[in-house]
């Protein structure tokens, strides 16, 4: 149920940069996809330090649910604050400062209330009406942007406003269902921020770092050099949907059973699961990304000289980021999120570096600062959270 929730909206946000591959020109698709890659961050950038730490501290207080006045002192805040941000981050795309501000501020907080609200349901034991909310959210973008199109109204900026009025009216499908669940919950307790932040804190601050990463070569590339390479990056990841599926439910169904890891047999048959998980998810990545990546070049209609490169560049940092799946959700679900951040801070200094190469002039290769510092990210993030996973795992034996 989770991995189909998750999917769903995976292919609603592969959605829409496929019919911006096919519909807009450069300049508006470069527009688009960076505007969904900065809100996509900071939704994960909310799921890492509140979300998942809620389920993870359960380990400590018991079972509990995430509250809806988080609506208002997390989301609210934080799709303001990073709305201030966006404009500087990518191309204005016919937008003044303002418009640009006023338009991803709505879209940022219906985006951030979607996750907060279908992490409410998880906690609640609701995984169903979470998957109700969210296939609203498919077929609401579907029916929007097949108007707006019709009406012919479609810009790169109708396209984006048609997504975030999706989210949010599955935020308000899932806010119903949450005050449903909530008069069948029972004595349930609510989940605090201070149970949450000690754990969050590390692993917000590797959200964060690893945003910083992702997208500032991705603006070096788009702002600074003009190349309109960081718009292919974002198209041929919408092959990475189904591990980004299969992470996110590793990560949440784990999480879900983390009150369970104070016994010492849970914690070994995790290790077991762990294990298994990784062989499977390694050499099933290997077959996916070599099948995936020439069907999404073929469906986008993507024509760049650079294209092939980029597929194999991204076919390999998804190999190795399948593999780092059962290890981080392991990591993660034990409590320690603080090898994430020890990581996202060797990835960050990478790619500042290499941004700074990439402004001066220098040679690096391709010319290619986003293809760069994937590898080194996912080459990293490998390393650290199986040695952090390994060493937390010899912990839990003493």
């Amino acid at each position: 149920m989770l991995a189909v929730d998750t999917g769903i909206v995976a292919a609603t946000n592969a959605l829409v940069l496929i019919v911006s591959a096919r519909l807009f020109e450069a300049d508006d698709l470069t527009a688009i996809t960076m505007a969904q890659l900065l809100v996509v961050t900071i939704v994960g950038l909310q799921r890492a330090t509140f979300l998942t730490p809620a389920f993870a501290s359960q380990r400590g207080t018991g079972r509990t649910v995430l509250p809806l006045t988080w609506l208002v002192w997390i989301t609210f805040p934080a799709a303001l604050v990073w709305s201030l941000v966006v404009p500087v981050m990518m191309p204005s795309g016919g937008l003044a400062y303002v418009q640009l501000f006023l338009v991803s501020a709505g879209v940022s907080y219906a985006a951030l209330a979607q996750d907060l609200l279908r992490f409410a349901l998880f906690t609640r034991l609701r995984p169903t009406f979470a998957l109700v909310s969210d296939g609203s959210f498919l077929l609401f973008f579907c029916a929007l942007s097949v108007a707006i199109h019709m009406a012919g109204l479609l810009t790169w900026t109708t396209l984006f406003l048609a997504w975030g009025l999706s989210a949010a009216g599955a935020s308000c499908i899932a806010l119903l269902l949450v005050l449903t669940s909530a008069r069948r919950g029972g004595d349930v307790a609510n989940v605090r921020i201070r149970d949450v932040m000690p754990l969050g804190k590390w692993s917000g601050s590797d959200a964060a770092l690893s945003g910083a990463a992702n997208l500032l070569p991705m603006a070096v590339s788009t702002l600074a050099l003009g190349s309109p390479v960081a718009a292919i990056y974002r198209i041929l990841q919408t092959a990475n949907g189904p591990f980004n599926i299969l992470s996110t439910t590793f990560i949440t169904s784990v999480g879900m059973d983390a009150w369970k890891l104070d016994d010492l047999e849970e914690v070994k048959a995790l290790r077991r699961r762990v294990i298994r998980q990784t062989f499977i998810l390694t050499a099933l990545a290997a077959v996916f990304y070599a099948l995936a990546y020439p069907l999404i070049i073929f469906i986008a209609g993507i024509p760049s000289s650079d294209t092939i490169r980029v597929a194999i560049i991204l076919g390999v940092s998804g190999v190795l980021g399948a593999a780092t799946i059962p290890v981080n959700a392991a990591a993660t679900a034990m409590g320690y999120q603080r090898v994430g951040f020890l990581v996202r801070v060797i990835v960050v200094l990478s790619a500042l570096g290499i941004s700074l190469l990439a402004l001066s002039g220098a040679w690096i290769p391709w010319s290619d600062p986003v293809g760069i510092v994937a590898i080194i990210s996912s080459f990293s993030t490998l390393a650290g959270w199986a040695i952090g996973y390994e060493r937390g795992y010899r912990k839990e034996l003493m």
